[in-house]
């Protein structure tokens, strides 16, 4: 009896030490979100494979040894009888810390609740006073008449998408709170939904704001690149005039040429990444990417050892969309397979190729994506690079999607390396949203 005893507890003790509980009433971000369903799914395998088998075997040997022993009609009801009180024990225990939780849950939902509401009216009365403050402001400027109502138009969009964010949210909580009483929702999951609603909000905020940020800078940078390229080619032909008649010049003006040269053939690789005001789709080439890539990343290529295969289908595929939007995918996607072919062993190969006649096939034979991350690489601020960002995937896969293609990440095995598929997604039927 006590060694089955200790036994079962020893397994209960290792199934608690592997057991993660979610935190009640707390949301969470979309990538502890993805972690979490990786680590309830591992732990249901757990829990199927190993711990259930485990407590079933140990039944099985004591009832082997039970029936080898000839164990008494006394002993046997006598360990049925213990077994029993154990598991009635275990059940109380259960539901008293739950009763004391879901008290405790029923006052913070309460308080949340009422906190949601006051934070709302306390955003739109600051916004109100900025609001009056910059009015009052622009009332005692010297601007024009028609700056003076540009000005105007601009605080009252701002104060109107202000107006219905709050709205949106208040709305929201409202329809939430219905939802949970109408179909015996825990309070828990209320709140749950509420965070978590509120927290992709704010990180697709801040990921247009950095979008946005990085599209300004890289629009500076563009800018003062071609006017330095221009005054640089204006100058080199005016050094020209007296390097024809100078001959201690040539050698020089020559040097300068080439330099110039190299720089400007690197600088106009970026030519196919910038998004004009006017944008028109153009025919895109599998052979004109793989030639942009392997100009791109040439130096690292050689320098790692790599080599991008393609195949004649890849070379012949092509695709009406915009240059901006697909050529940016293909640079982080090779991008990541150098980073991690860099320790791999020789040979290291990247291959392009096409599936099915319209799905272009990105893989390498580096060490592959974990299974444990195969859900989070397309969440943005995921990453395994040292110094890494984790928007590269994410970006990638949003550009596409607006251009009607999945971002897919093909299955395989740990070891097999990593293979990505650009897909079409399926045209809509007709009366489909």
């Amino acid at each position: 009896m006590e060694i089955e005893l200790n036994a079962h507890n020893l397994i209960d003790d290792l199934r608690k030490a592997y057991k993660l509980k979610k935190p009640r009433a707390l949301g969470l971000t979309t990538k502890l979100r993805k972690e979490w369903d990786v680590w309830s799914k591992e732990a249901d395998r757990l829990e199927r494979e190993v711990f259930q088998p485990a407590k079933q075997q140990i039944d099985v040997m004591i009832s082997e040894t039970a029936e080898h022993k000839r164990l008494s009609r006394r002993d046997l009801l006598q360990r049925i009888d213990q077994s029993l009180k154990n598991r009635i024990t275990e059940a109380r225990t259960a539901i008293n810390v739950e009763r004391t939780e879901t008290k405790q849950v029923a006052e913070d939902v309460r308080k949340r609740v009422l906190k949601v509401v006051m934070d709302s009216e306390t955003h739109l009365e600051g916004l109100v006073a900025d609001v009056k403050l910059e009015l009052t402001k622009l009332k005692q400027s010297a601007k024009k008449e028609g700056s003076i109502l540009g000005e105007y138009y601009k605080l009252e969009a701002g104060l109107s998408e202000v107006v219905e964010r709050e709205r949106l949210v208040l709305e929201n909580a409202r329809l939430h709170l219905l939802s949970a009483i109408d179909s015996q929702v825990s309070s828990e999951e209320v709140i749950e939904a509420l965070e978590e609603e509120n927290l992709a909000l704010q990180e697709q905020s801040e990921s247009d704001v950095e979008m946005a940020q990085l599209g300004m800078a890289v629009a500076v940078i563009s800018h003062e690149f071609e006017s330095t390229v221009r005054s640089i080619r204006n100058n080199l032909l005016r050094l020209k005039g007296w390097a024809d008649v100078n001959r201690e010049l040539r050698d020089l003006y020559r040097q300068v040429r080439g330099d110039f040269d190299h720089l400007e053939a690197y600088l106009q690789l970026f030519t196919p990444l910038e998004k004009r005001t006017v944008r028109s789709k153009v025919v895109i080439r599998g052979s004109d990417i793989a030639k942009y890539l392997r100009d791109l990343f040439a130096e690292r290529l050689r320098a790692l050892r790599v080599e991008i295969q393609t195949t004649n289908m890849f070379s012949r595929m092509t695709v009406n969309g915009y240059p901006a939007t697909f050529y940016p995918v293909f640079v982080n996607l090779i991008d990541n397979s150098l980073f991690w072919l860099k320790d791999s062993r020789e040979p290291r190969i990247i291959k392009l190729d096409i599936l099915g006649g319209s799905t272009w096939v990105i893989s390498d034979n580096g060490p592959g994506i974990a299974i444990r991350d195969r859900e989070l690489i397309f969440e943005r601020g995921f990453t395994r690079k040292p110094a890494g960002r984790g928007m590269g995937l994410k970006i990638s896969r949003d550009v596409l999607t607006r251009e009607g293609y999945d971002l897919l990440l093909a299955e395989s095995k740990p070891g097999e390396g990593a293979t990505f598929f650009i897909k079409p997604k399926p045209l809509k039927k007709k009366g489909e949203q």
